[in-house]
């Protein structure tokens, strides 16, 4: 949990959330990462061996950039070969920012780069401790205990830079970076789905929506208007239409006048599917332009299946 500070708890520190990463974030998980380097936390998976091959005394830093830039393609942008990553400026940012393209989009691609390299830093962080003394070459030979402490202050340290730059990711203990989402709305089902294809249906589509990259949350509304298709065929499969009825029946509870509203939903929301490129890709199908639509559509369409499962 990140420390709350003063303009926290007096209620001064509030904005709107982004989902861009800015300089000043940037800048921070930078000094973070430095610290790992200086403190041989990368030690164990990229070893700098003691010249007289008694073990391993450091990180080798230019084994971890090269390793960092052949998984991350677009990581040369703010990262060097070799040495203590530098801190940018407005000025310096302007690499990733050039006039080739839209500007959005390059922005975009720094933000997922920085949350690849986020998520590749945390996996190769493992506890160090200094073993024998080498008085020689006046370093210590290092050791690897089985315990995961820096892994924890990374987590916290990047999770409290996130929180206090209104930055709407968070970093898991999973090692995985995910969107910050409306967890009252995406409440678990509180229901047992006893057909494995909508339970998988609607996993997929739940990892997917959390994804801090756009392209994953497209799929995940393709996936949750799969699930819809799906639960409508759940009562009767050989029967569509009589299936549905029967779904709308139990959850309106006997109330037509609230039926009627749930067929107008399932009608529009299927008029929407069919309209859009959610499940369909055709020329003739409108795109969706904007994230926050994404998340409109995937939030009622969430809300409607939870509905027909409580009362299925």
């Amino acid at each position: 949990m990140s420390m709350k500070y003063f303009s926290d708890k007096e209620g001064y520190n509030k904005g709107n959330t982004t989902f861009k990463i800015t300089i000043d974030v940037w800048n921070g998980i930078a000094a973070k990462v430095n610290s790992l380097i200086s403190n041989n936390l990368l030690a164990k998976d990229f070893p700098k061996q003691c010249p007289d091959g008694n073990g391993i005394c450091g990180v080798d830093e230019q084994s971890f950039y090269i390793t960092v830039f052949s998984v991350i393609s677009g990581a040369k942008d703010f990262l060097p070969s070799s040495g203590e990553i530098c801190y940018l400026s407005q000025d310096t940012l302007q690499f990733p920012f050039d006039s080739d393209g839209d500007v959005g989009d390059k922005q975009e691609c720094f933000t997922y780069n920085v949350l690849d390299f986020v998520e590749f830093v945390y996996h190769h962080i493992n506890d160090v401790q200094n073993g024998s003394y080498h008085d020689f070459f006046r370093h210590y030979e290092l050791k690897f205990p089985d315990s995961s402490n820096g892994r924890k202050e990374f987590l916290i340290g990047v999770n409290e830079i996130f929180e206090r730059n209104h930055i709407g990711f968070k970093l898991t203990d999973k090692g995985t970076v995910h969107r910050l989402v409306d967890e009252f709305l995406l409440h678990p089902l509180d229901i047992k789905i006893n057909e494995p294809g909508l339970e998988d249906l609607i996993e997929d589509a739940l990892m997917r929506f959390r994804s801090p990259k756009s392209a994953e949350r497209r799929i995940a509304l393709e996936k949750i208007w799969d699930a819809f298709e799906r639960l409508k065929t759940v009562e009767k499969p050989e029967d569509k239409k009589k299936s549905s009825d029967i779904m709308l029946s139990n959850a309106s509870l006997g109330h037509n006048a609230f039926k009627d509203v749930l067929e107008q939903e399932c009608h529009c929301l299927t008029k929407i599917g069919n309209t859009f490129q959610i499940r369909h890709f055709e020329m003739n199908k409108e795109r969706i332009i904007s994230d926050n639509h994404i998340d409109y559509l995937f939030y009622r369409m969430y809300s409607l299946i939870s509905l027909l499962l409580a009362n299925k």
